[in-house]
């Protein structure tokens, strides 16, 4: 026999190796999910109260919790909500969320907690008696928290004070930094933004340097009425320090005669953030008109676009109002979705700047427009899909029957549409029962994962229980679970769910 010649053996253990190693590449594709929610108790002894609860699924369409089951994260005696996860360096998570008072001493008072879990959701932190960290408990409510994970593992969080349950009442500041173990960093919290105007945060970005840039929004209030609104940058180091350099005063982001508000905020990569927001015209031709323009802030705390012969405007249409950014960064530059109504009609406008910011689709000269035919628009969700693509989800309501939806585009990196006719959006949840609050994730191969709210009528008018359900797509737009039959469900207890956030490990 030639000895160079394979036995049988051998040749079966080579195809063995090969198909062991293609199961492996395949499996090391699948990954696990965690969708975290709010979950509202609507019948017994605790109707009306919110705990936040996790359905765990996998890339491939298995689930790991029941659907009737979901699992218990936060169950405490207050209305427990808006979960805010980073994923830690083992598998689990840090978890930021808001938590609502319901005795009688405290009613409405909000505070922010937050702990830390392993893969299985359990505790990390403290012992059985008190494994929460407090960020912020006062007599006044904190609400609305940002956090980002710092190089050294810490944990940076800001969040805004209310100080009286009026939406033009006094809102400031204020910050913490959490180290890995729990523990508080700095002796007290610092503030960010403590002025007589009302501060509201829009997002925050670690910087290079160990710390974070925060947007915020800055508005006068007179007789219940927004009088002058800017938006402003603050940079806070890791020792609880604000300011510029040699300067305490924050940045000026956009601060015209006009009203400039909702920014989107996402890290440059570069230690850096991308802002897009609306602008409101309050003077000239163009009296109450909106549009959309962006600006790319240094680490330094400078603008970087400031040609004033080529202005970063992302969409600026006389006819039309232009609102709600939502944002992604790429490697080349910056994307960002927004409404657009014109008369009453609505649609899902984009955009792409490069670094300079610089529009590059249809020649820089208007957005790409997608929707869905005989349907309003709105609540846009955008991702990159790590291919140079992205995806783009919103919820749509028909004019109808006022049933709401989920549809989805793929849009190419020259702005092209993929999907559908190249000018609509495709269904992704399209029942007679409402879908919701979408939000999105992709696997290693970029696919799209939607995971959305599904609301079912109960026996009175106008009174819902919700279930989870989940869809995933392929590239070219057809469904990955198709032998699952989808939308799969994910969690349905009888509750009433609010917003998810998605953890993918």
């Amino acid at each position: 026999m030639n000895p160079s010649t394979p036995t049988l053996a051998q040749f079966v253990v080579a195809i063995a190796t090969l198909l062991l190693g293609g199961t492996a590449t395949v499996s090391g594709q699948i990954s696990r999910i965690a969708a975290l929610f709010p979950a509202q108790f609507l019948s017994g002894e605790r109707t009306g109260d919110q705990d936040i609860i996790a359905a765990r699924f996998f890339t491939d369409g298995r689930l790991e919790t029941p659907p009737a089951t979901p699992a218990s994260i936060c169950a405490q005696s207050y209305k427990e909500f808006s979960p805010i996860t980073l994923p830690d360096a083992d598998g689990g998570c840090f978890l930021v969320y808001t938590v609502e008072h319901t005795s009688s001493a405290h009613a409405s008072d909000r505070d922010i907690l937050m702990r830390r879990l392993d893969r299985e959701g359990r505790d990390r932190w403290g012992d059985s008696t008190n494994h929460i960290t407090a960020i912020a408990r006062s007599n006044f409510s904190e609400q609305n928290a940002k956090a980002v994970k710092l190089y050294d593992g810490s944990i940076m969080v800001l969040y805004e004070v209310h100080y009286s349950a009026s939406s033009f009442g006094d809102v400031d500041i204020a910050a913490v930094k959490i180290g890995a173990d729990g523990k508080p960093v700095w002796g007290s919290g610092s503030w960010i933004a403590k002025t007589k105007r009302r501060e509201r945060l829009s997002g925050i970005v670690a910087d290079s340097r160990g710390g974070v840039i925060a947007i915020y929004e800055s508005a006068s209030i007179v007789r219940d009425s927004v009088a002058a609104s800017d938006l402003l940058a603050m940079r806070i180091d890791g020792f609880g320090k604000t300011g510029w350099g040699a300067s305490a005063n924050p940045m000026h982001v956009a601060t015209s005669r006009h009203l400039e508000r909702n920014a989107a905020v996402v890290s440059d990569g570069a230690g850096g953030a991308y802002v897009a927001y609306e602008i409101e015209y309050t003077t000239g031709a163009r009296t109450g008109d909106i549009d959309i323009l962006a600006q790319r802030i240094s680490p330094d705390g400078s603008r970087r676009w400031m040609d004033e012969s080529s202005l970063p405007l992302v969409s600026s249409d006389a006819k039309a109002h232009e609102t709600d950014p939502v944002v992604v960064a790429e490697p080349a530059g910056l994307a960002v979705a927004f409404k657009l109504q014109i008369g009453g009609q609505t649609f899902i406008g984009m955009q792409r700047l490069d670094m300079l910011g610089k529009p590059l689709w249809n020649e820089g000269k208007k957005a790409v427009l997608t929707g869905v035919q005989h349907e309003q628009v709105a609540h846009q969700q955008l991702i990159a899909d790590g291919l140079g693509n992205f995806y783009l989800a919103m919820e749509t309501t028909d004019t109808a029957t006022h049933d709401r939806d989920i549809y989805v585009q793929r849009i190419a990196a020259d702005g092209a549409q993929a999907w559908g006719e190249g000018d609509y959006a495709v269904a992704a949840f399209n029942t007679p029962t409402p879908e919701r609050d979408a939000a999105l994730t992709v696997d290693g191969v970029g696919q799209l994962i939607l995971v959305a709210v599904r609301d079912i009528p109960l026996e009175h008018p106008g009174e819902y229980s919700s279930q989870i359900v989940a869809q995933k797509f392929a590239v070219d737009g057809t469904s990955s679970w198709a032998s699952l039959q989808p939308p799969i469900v994910l969690a349905g207890d009888g509750r009433l769910y609010g917003s998810i956030v998605l953890l993918r490990e």
